[in-house]
């Protein structure tokens, strides 16, 4: 309960997230999105971290939306932004595999990340087709009255 001269005070909550920075970039030319990746990359590697797909939008500073446009068919060079986005998810790829390989420690983390499909879809069995045929040849003369 507070003292006769205090005030009461007002739970605090977070402050409200503003950016300051104006707009979103748009990467309108293929070219600067395959910049601001390769950064992205040298940064990661700068710091000694995983080059994981979230944290190069959050680099980027685009949504998973804007990324769908970019790849949507009416876009005249998407084919360019779909290579430039493959190329990254192989050096993603690449990353993990290399660093499995070099550090045993790291091995099932490593695995792990590469069963996502955004680091590869890797599975640790093939996936076997579910409906089962047995395709059998009798010579002439046998009836399938043997198999019941």
């Amino acid at each position: 309960m507070p003292k006769k001269n205090e005030e009461k005070i007002a739970p605090v909550s977070s402050p409200p997230i503003r950016d300051t920075r104006g707009g979103r970039p748009t990467y309108s030319d293929y070219r600067k999105l395959q910049t601001k990746v390769n950064e992205y990359f040298a940064s990661c590697d700068d710091d000694g971290v995983f080059p994981d797909e979230k944290g190069m939008y959050v680099y980027l500073g685009v949504f998973k939306e804007d990324i769908e446009q970019y790849l949507d068919d009416s876009n005249p060079k998407s084919e360019e932004y779909a290579r430039i986005l493959k190329l990254a998810q192989y050096r993603r790829e690449s990353w993990l595999s290399r660093n499995m390989v070099a550090d045993m420690r790291k091995a099932t983390g490593c695995m792990n990340a590469l069963k996502q499909e955004q680091n590869g879809g890797y599975t640790d069995r093939p996936v076997a087709d579910k409906k089962k045929r047995v395709e059998v040849i009798m010579p002439d003369g046998m009836s399938m009255d043997l198999f019941k």
